[in-house]
């Protein structure tokens, strides 16, 4: 195609008058000194699509035309010799019936179809005459009383445009019959299959941190006919699928459609379960966990979460039916890891301990039963203990089974140290490396960074931080609870209790710093292969990495912290925090609460009593499905984080920001909600925050001496 050049941008006036438009606001000079109105300037963008439809059915008609022309020539010169007196006659005849009748024919438009070549229609082509009168030209049997129709059966091949019908020998690929059955429009099922296999299965493991990419393993779809009859995991994957797409189009009709799956999922497993040869079957435990899913997404509420709950017995009560061997392969142990994790929840929604069967599952597990490694090379590692430990003390917490500071303080104690255990049993593979941040970048809080094997490896970390979150800030409130006047320096507190205060604080910002320090690999940020400058520089006693590390600084922004410059020497230790700035408590003005009547005063941050920080039961098992229910991994560290005791007003703008952050780019909306509650609470300044820092540091230095 020839470049005709841009087009322009003047009015049409001008365009029209071939004269240059000075592109005026309102109007042009040229029609001001014309006195008319200015027709406007015509958008740019429109000019890039152009509807080419009537050139190219010109194109087409015309190039119909020769071909009937030459194949119409072709014939008549292949007529037997009958003499050059019978072609000239029958030449002058048609010039003369030319002559006779001028109306020229057109070609009748034909409806867009799909064409073949050798298929054949026993009509001929139809001509429209522009007197309305319909003629047939060229049939294809010999036309009446001509030579060729007695002497000769040889033509010359013509092509036809007739519409797809039965295929004959020809070197065009011939349609599957299934193609003629099975209409192109998708279902409701294929759709929802399609976004269930885009969304949890092919997804990658950045985006969702439970991936059903096993599903093969297990499972094999049917024949792909529309008659084909819908199994129980076809109808789950269906009825999560379609659950998905309603909750993005805002869908009716879609949420009908998977109401409808869902409950055709749930009768073709309650009559999988009446089978005891097929309940214990593979397919059974994944169709159970896929609509857990459906129950989560369905929203938060009394009846969705008492259906979430009561759906989540079954299943426990089905892997008791399992026993261990569901452990025998790595399907099975993946789908072990995700009902643990559901059972998890919602035992600390109930305040009850982990099922002791499912305990015993673990540690045959861990054992060495299991012909796969458990995860991301975390084999023989009892990732779930210290979990485990801390849901019993919630629930002899709630039953008031453990009595006095000092027994609460020694059980939390155990915790703390399991944890410490677990973490150093860790291979050297899934440690971090610290890097240091040379340049500001809007996703990195301060001056450093963390960087993982995978997000996996990450996802893993942050989940052990967040229980020990929970457990920390527990020692904080039980403190605090025992000793309300603390005096203007500590004097109020036993010097041992005071110690066990600080360590806990310390801790708690350390473990709250690596969650943060782990965001920007989760954004994608963390470039593993080229590096780019010197944007991030390692500190001296990191965990080394055979990669180059390097932050990408293509989108640098103001970050919503101030960045503290490094001091010319290196941090002596990889874990060490760095000291927090004396004005990281002033008050910031950043992501303020954008509604007076949502804002709401807080005296602690989540502990096992109250890991969502709710007012009431109901609030709490609210905030916890949008927890579980959220699909990115950073989501529950970010919320621990920005409702921690230890959150300054710059952090909570950093965490709020990143949690719209992922909102923005994923579209979840459980982002953006618990987003909302960390930038409307606001944190009490009881005299234990108000604390000194100096005497702080004081007895961290006693305590690590």
């Amino acid at each position: 195609m020839v470049y005709c050049g841009p087009p322009s941008k003047g009015c049409s006036s001008c365009r029209d008058r071939k004269i240059r438009c000075d592109l005026k606001e309102s109007s042009c000079g040229q029609c001001e000194k014309r006195q008319q109105t200015c027709p406007g300037y015509r958008n740019m963008v429109d000019l890039m699509f152009r509807d080419e439809s009537s050139h190219v059915i010109k194109k087409a008609q015309a190039k119909q035309q020769r071909r009937r022309t030459a194949a119409a020539a072709t014939t008549d010169s292949g007529r037997s010799p009958g003499g050059e007196s019978a072609a000239s006659a029958s030449s002058s005849s048609s010039t003369a019936k030319s002559a006779a009748t001028p109306a020229t024919p057109t070609v009748q438009p034909m409806p867009l179809a799909l064409l073949t070549r050798g298929a054949q229609l026993n009509n001929a082509t139809s001509v429209q005459h522009r007197d309305g009168s319909r003629t047939t030209s060229r049939s294809r049997g010999a036309i009446k009383g001509s030579p060729s129709s007695t002497t000769s059966k040889t033509r010359s091949p013509v092509r036809d445009y007739s519409p797809l019908s039965e295929s004959h020998t020809s070197d065009w690929p011939v349609a599957p019959p299934i193609t003629r059955i099975c209409s192109l429009a998708p279902s409701f099922r294929e759709r929802g299959t399609a976004y269930f296999f885009s969304r949890y299965v092919t997804i990658d493991e950045n985006a969702l941190h439970q991936r059903f990419d096993f599903i093969y393993d297990i499972w094999k779809p049917g024949p792909a006919t529309c008659d084909s009859q819908m199994d129980a995991v076809m109808a789950s994957m269906a009825a999560v699928g379609l659950g998905g797409l309603s909750q993005l189009t805002h869908s009716k009709e879609i949420f009908s459609s998977a109401r409808e799956s869902y409950g055709t999922a749930l009768r073709l497993v309650n009559a999988a379960l009446k089978d005891p040869e097929e309940a214990v079957k593979d397919t059974t435990m994944l169709c159970v966990l896929i609509l857990g899913v459906f129950e989560m997404m369905a929203g938060p509420g009394k009846i969705t979460m008492k259906a979430w709950y009561e759906h989540i017995n079954g299943a426990v009560v089905l892997a008791k039916l399992r026993g261990t061997s569901q452990l025998r392969t790595n399907a099975g142990i993946r789908m072990f890891n995700m009902l643990c994790q559901s059972v998890m929840i919602a035992s600390m929604q109930k305040r009850a301990p982990m099922p002791p069967e499912l305990i015993s599952f673990q540690s045959e597990l861990l054992s060495g039963s299991g012909t796969e490694a458990v995860s991301r090379g975390f084999s023989r590692i009892a990732l779930s203990k210290p979990i485990f430990m801390m849901l019993q003390m919630r629930h002899d917490v709630h039953e008031n089974l453990i009595n006095g500071l000092d027994g609460m303080l020694g059980r939390l104690e155990a915790i703390d140290s399991e944890f410490t255990c677990t973490v150093g049993s860790f291979p050297a593979v899934n440690r971090f490396k610290v890097l240091h941040v040379t340049r500001p970048h809007r996703a990195v809080f301060r001056n450093h960074c963390h960087v993982y094997r995978s997000t996996a490896v990450s996802s893993i970390w942050n989940l052990l931080r967040v229980v020990h979150i929970l457990e920390l800030e527990f020692v904080l409130t039980t403190i605090q609870r025992s000793f309300p006047d603390v005096g203007e320096a500590g004097e109020g507190v036993p010097a041992h209790y005071l110690r066990r205060y600080c360590k806990a604080w310390t801790d708690l910002q350390s473990v709250t710093d690596a969650i943060v320090a782990s965001v920007p690999q989760h954004f994608g940020l963390l470039n593993l292969t080229s590096p780019y400058f010197d944007t991030l520089k390692p500190m001296e006693a990191s965990l080394s990495l055979s990669d180059s590390v390097t932050l990408l600084t293509t989108v640098v922004k103001r970050p919503p912290n101030r960045v503290v410059p490094s001091p010319p020497s290196s941090a002596s230790s990889a874990s060490a925090t760095p000291p927090l700035p004396p004005d990281d408590w002033a008050e910031s003005d950043e992501y303020q609460p954008t509604d007076l009547n949502e804002l709401f005063f807080d005296d602690g941050g989540p502990t096992l009593e109250n890991p969502t920080r709710a007012r009431s039961d109901g609030e709490e098992a609210a905030r916890l499905m949008l927890l579980a229910s959220s699909t990115n991994g950073l989501v529950w560290p970010l919320f621990c984080v920005g409702t921690s005791s230890v959150c300054t007003p710059l952090l909570k703008a950093y965490v709020v920001e990143r949690l719209n952050a992922i909102y923005d780019e994923t579209g979840l909306k459980q982002a953006s909600t618990l987003a909302s509650i960390v930038r409307n609470r606001e944190l009490i300044k009881s005299p234990w925050l108000r604390l000194p820092t100096r005497l702080i540091s004081t007895l961290s230095m006693e305590v690590a001496v």
